[in-house]
């Protein structure tokens, strides 16, 4: 059975809910992405379908509350027909269904009209683990960095992130996080001010003379001691030109196409999905002696450029 025919059949019945509580767990975490005038559901597993919470619409001149009750719930085959269920029953339900309490939420366009608390609340005794905020405005993406300081997941779109806001970028570059993905410019120095596990950039405004600072200073113990993936979009790459100024000062082995790994990843991700070709992978040793492989790939007319640290 998907995801969703488990969930349909446990809202027949005490008894249905309890068997399907009793299946094998396969549900890493929920994601709930809110836009005005809906609420997304979703899971980490492909055979899910993500559920529609449709909420009434929001007058755009002030902010509200969460509705107590959704006007409808479809997974977009069918209506899920609970009509005495909040909000907060149908997340409560589907967390106990799933036994899944780990939660990413996502803020997007219009949530702003939603007063944080009522979202919070909305979710309360789960465990968000992270945010992210796209198509939503700067004001109100620091309201929400704010709002979760112990998250460590952050994802940030355009424009949901000013660079020049000195004061939010110093928080976001200390906070020891497990996931950092970005949809605009970052200059380079934020990137080596911080110490996270994955690094996506998605915007292609690094030069290869970016790359390479950040390439060398990973090499050398200075930036970003955790990293496991680094993974950034640049203009454009010429081999012949090009990996010189990439490896510049860096130690390098090119890796034959025949023993090219495939690049496996933990989280999903167009950077990592989505590959024309591979233009090619190299192999890089820090100063502990902790190796990286790199592979430089196209997808379409963009560049991208992704570090494995710790390689096996």
């Amino acid at each position: 059975m998907t995801v969703n025919e488990l969930i349909r059949y446990s809202l027949l019945s005490k008894n249905a809910k309890a068997l399907i509580q009793s299946l094998p767990n396969r549900v890493k975490y929920l994601e709930f992405s809110i836009e005005v005038p809906k609420i997304y559901i979703s899971c980490n597993l492909d055979d899910m379908k993500t559920i529609e919470m449709h909420l009434p619409e929001v007058e755009r001149d002030e902010r509200v509350e969460l509705p107590e009750k959704p006007e409808e719930v479809n997974d977009r085959e069918q209506k899920l027909v609970k009509p005495e269920f909040s909000l907060r029953d149908w997340v409560i339900h589907i967390s106990d269904v799933l036994r899944c309490k780990k939660i990413k939420l996502f803020f997007r366009r219009g949530s702003h009209y939603y007063y944080m608390q009522s979202i919070r609340q909305l979710f309360d005794g789960m465990d968000i683990i992270g945010v992210g905020v796209q198509q939503t405005e700067y004001i109100h993406g620091r309201e929400v960095f704010n709002e979760f300081p112990n998250v460590r997941e952050l994802t940030f779109g355009d424009p949901s992130l000013d660079r020049h806001d000195s004061s939010m970028m110093v928080a976001l570059v200390s906070r020891d996080l497990d996931f950092f993905r970005c949809e605009r410019h970052l200059d380079i120095w934020w990137l080596l001010k911080m110490n996270c596990k994955i690094i996506e950039v998605f915007t292609a405004g690094f030069s290869l003379g970016d790359v390479n600072l950040f390439i060398r200073s990973w090499s050398s113990l200075s930036t970003n001691h955790n990293l496991e993936i680094f993974s950034v979009m640049f203009k454009e790459f010429n081999e012949r030109h090009d990996l010189e100024i990439i490896f510049g000062g860096v130690q390098y082995t090119v890796v034959p196409k025949e023993s090219y790994r495939e690049f496996r990843a933990p989280y999903r991700s167009h950077l990592w999905e989505f590959v024309n070709a591979v233009l090619g992978q190299f192999e890089i040793q820090r100063n502990d002696g902790v190796k990286a492989w790199i592979q430089i790939d196209c997808y379409r007319h963009c560049e991208k450029l992704s570090q494995i640290g710790e390689m096996d």
